[in-house]
């Protein structure tokens, strides 16, 4: 019975390990065109909350001073 560690290859997407990379790559640009609209997804949300709290900071300040 042999105890050695298993050895463990490595995985592809599209079944070949010794493609080289390149920038036309089909599922780089997937990958990269997934991660711009999340960056883009994230941006209006961060600017949503902007707007959210500095509306809720006048709101606020209107209520002091009047």
């Amino acid at each position: 019975m042999d105890h050695s560690i298993p050895k463990y290859k490595s995985k592809s997407t599209n079944g070949s390990t010794s493609k080289s990379w390149s920038f036309s790559d089909p599922e780089l640009q997937r990958k990269k065109r997934v991660a711009s609209y999340k960056a883009y997804t994230m941006e209006g949300k961060v600017k949503g909350s902007i707007r959210k709290s500095l509306r809720w900071v006048t709101d606020k300040y209107l209520k002091i001073m009047t």
